[in-house]
């Protein structure tokens, strides 16, 4: 059964479904029209849920890392300053996070996590550890009226 994640869907009838598994898509109708979706598996209910908002994960020069709280983190490289967010793909809704500079050269093996359940909360940092080395990079997800509290820093 696919169903399409519409806007009236991603509320409180949409947690039902948790948990999820998003993942990109690419049709195997034989036409090379860039027209790949992201699709969503409730593995509660046991049912395929297209997604509205697969630009912000599309294929190429994205990135992104799940986190605990059901959050992804999402970076496209794809543009001259690349442009992150807290993604939650069981609402649609989207945290905008100070972009991530090629200076930070993010790895695809780290692991994300969230201070807070709620990274809307004003103490909540974003961390992305990388499996491979001693370096982890953070932010926090709202500012406190000073921006440089909103961008990202490395630690090696």
């Amino acid at each position: 059964m696919v169903e399409h994640a519409d806007a009236t869907k991603f509320g409180s009838s949409m947690s039902s479904c948790l948990p999820l598994l998003v993942f990109h898509h690419h049709p195997g109708d034989g036409q090379e029209d860039g027209d790949d979706e992201m699709l969503m598996f409730s593995i509660s209910k046991q049912t395929l849920h297209k997604n509205m908002e697969h630009d912000l994960l599309a294929a190429g020069s994205s990135m992104c890392w799940t986190t605990a709280q059901g959050w992804i983190l999402a970076q496209d490289r794809g543009t001259m300053s690349s442009s992150t967010c807290l993604w939650n793909p069981s609402t649609g809704t989207e945290l905008p996070l100070p972009d991530l500079g090629e200076e930070h050269q993010i790895p695809y093996q780290c692991r994300c996590l969230l201070s807070h359940k709620d990274p809307t909360h004003p103490g909540c940092v974003v961390v992305l550890f990388n499996n491979a080395a001693p370096d982890l990079w953070y932010c926090h997800t709202t500012g406190d009226g000073d921006n440089s509290s909103r961008r990202w820093r490395r630690y090696s």
